[in-house]
């Protein structure tokens, strides 16, 4: 496929994604209010056992990992668990067909997890900011925190890809494969600082990608210095981030085989 005719089909599809998602806006309103309400019992249980005179600065460490947490979970079910959705309605078949790359189509459904991401983490933020009493930060330095969101958000559409491609090889829906995910977020230094788990959940955090690019949101938010330095994020973060990478093209590589060889197969419903 020429570079024209890529980004004319790119072009497509993210419009085709933009106006799904304006059209199941209220969906993704109820979505986003959905996943603020099970972080509330996360935020809860943080200044639950804090004390009173500590809640501010609790809170702040809290909104972070809630907002990271959000942008990490929706890729599960919107990349993840929709290409059950895409092999039902035989767009792999119509995409094979044209030459349209399905990884492309299905990664942009990266927007919908981000709006229901933005919503829940602003529930999220006027919940800590009507129980605090207080403002919570939103960025010591703007842009970089930007920067380590969106590298946050590229992890998670691998991630989102991976598990795509594990479902088409297995014929089993996304979320059932999915293992680690909230796993993570209480051990994987998503929800906590990387410093204040305990030794072997340290070092488990420390081979997950998602836990070197919280740590660096946190940093360039409010200001908690990172565990293995920035540079030290910066360089663990690349090396976890290229090795899921490698995972996911690998795994797509055995699914797309197969799936060309064999005949696409239906995936079972949970």
């Amino acid at each position: 496929m020429g570079l024209g005719r890529y980004l004319l089909t790119a072009r497509a599809m993210l419009w085709l994604h933009l106006k799904r998602a304006v059209r199941y806006k209220y969906g993704l309103i109820n979505w986003g209010i959905i996943e603020f309400l099970y972080m509330a019992i996360y935020m809860l249980g943080a200044l639950a056992f804090a004390p009173r005179s500590e809640w501010g600065s609790v809170s702040q460490y809290v909104f972070w990992g809630v907002l990271a947490w959000t942008l990490v979970s929706t890729p599960t079910w919107t990349i993840g668990n929709w290409v059950q959705f895409y092999i039902n309605m035989g767009l792999w078949e119509q995409h094979e067909t044209i030459g349209a790359s399905h990884s492309l189509f299905l990664s942009m459904r990266i927007i919908p997890a981000v709006i229901a991401g933005f919503i829940g983490s602003l529930s999220a933020y006027g919940f800590l900011y009507a129980t605090v009493g207080g403002n919570i930060a939103l960025g010591a330095n703007a842009l970089l925190t930007l920067v380590f969101l969106l590298w946050l958000v590229l992890q998670a559409t691998i991630y989102g890809l991976l598990l795509s491609y594990l479902s088409l090889l297995t014929s089993t829906p996304g979320p059932m494969l999915d293992v680690l995910n909230i796993l993570l977020f209480i051990i994987g230094g998503i929800g906590i600082p990387v410093a204040k788990l305990p030794e072997g959940m340290r070092l488990f955090a420390l081979f997950t990608p998602y836990s070197h690019a919280s740590e660096l949101v946190r940093w360039s938010a409010i200001g908690i210095k990172p565990y293995l330095g920035v540079m030290g994020e910066v360089a663990a973060g690349l090396l976890t981030t290229i090795g899921l990478g490698l995972t996911a093209w690998i795994v797509r590589i055995k699914a797309y085989g197969n799936a060309r060889r064999n005949g696409i197969k239906g995936i079972g419903r949970m």
